[in-house]
């Protein structure tokens, strides 16, 4: 499996990613991950990881990006690799392959700026002929109605407890009464803040446990 992340940022698709990579490492796959324009040094995954590369298509003349990204897709399916791509641009090169790829999107296409109208045009057919996945059914606008090929994935959340082959450290999380939130990103339906609310209501209420929650947005 080939994850395709674009890394032109640090935020919700690159922690994406580095879960899939490491949730599916650890069930044995063969998996390798690209960030395609600079290296992935966040979510505890940098150049020293196995099975991580980069194409730095940042450092590339413009006109050759899609070039050198098209024909490294090429390659590794050519390796036998079943490939997940993230991020328009990269969803919009793989309208080209000559074969189907898994496509992740996180956000209304309609949402794509006025000037980049060609990047939209290609992302839409590429999105119309290859399986995609997204995490909320209010994603899917209507230009993809037809692809029968749409599949709902919420996206993963990696939990972790510090220290947790220590059962003291455990138990004193467990047998706190007060517990603070922050929640920190985009304010629009995709992030689902309402649902959050209301899982914390249901704790309180369930469980006599207190919360603090902050959201900013």
């Amino acid at each position: 499996i080939l994850i395709i992340c674009p890394n032109e940022n640090t935020g919700g698709t690159e922690r994406v990613s580095s879960i899939y990579f490491k949730v599916l490492s650890k069930k044995k796959y063969d998996v390798s991950l690209c960030s395609i324009f600079k290296p992935l040094k966040a979510f505890g995954l940098d150049s020293s990881t196995r099975s991580l590369e980069t194409l730095l298509l940042s450092q590339k003349r413009k006109i050759l990006r899609p070039f050198i990204l098209y024909f490294y897709l090429i390659r590794m399916r050519l390796k036998g690799y079943s490939i997940l791509i993230q991020g328009e641009y990269a969803a919009a090169i793989s309208v080209f392959l000559p074969f189907k790829v898994s496509i992740r999107i996180t956000n209304n296409i309609d949402a794509i700026k006025s000037d980049k109208l060609l990047l939209k045009k290609l992302l839409i057919r590429s999105l119309k002929c290859h399986r995609i996945l997204a995490p909320h059914k209010n994603i899917i606008s209507k230009d993809l109605a037809l692809n029968k090929n749409i599949y709902i994935l919420p996206n993963p959340v990696e939990i972790e407890f510090p220290n947790t082959n220590q059962k003291k450290s455990k138990s004193v999380i467990l047998e706190k009464k007060f517990f603070r939130f922050l929640a920190v990103g985009q304010l629009n339906f995709q992030k689902d803040h309402k649902f959050l609310i209301e899982t914390l209501k249901k704790l309180q209420v369930a469980n006599e446990f207190y919360f603090k929650l902050d959201i900013f947005g």
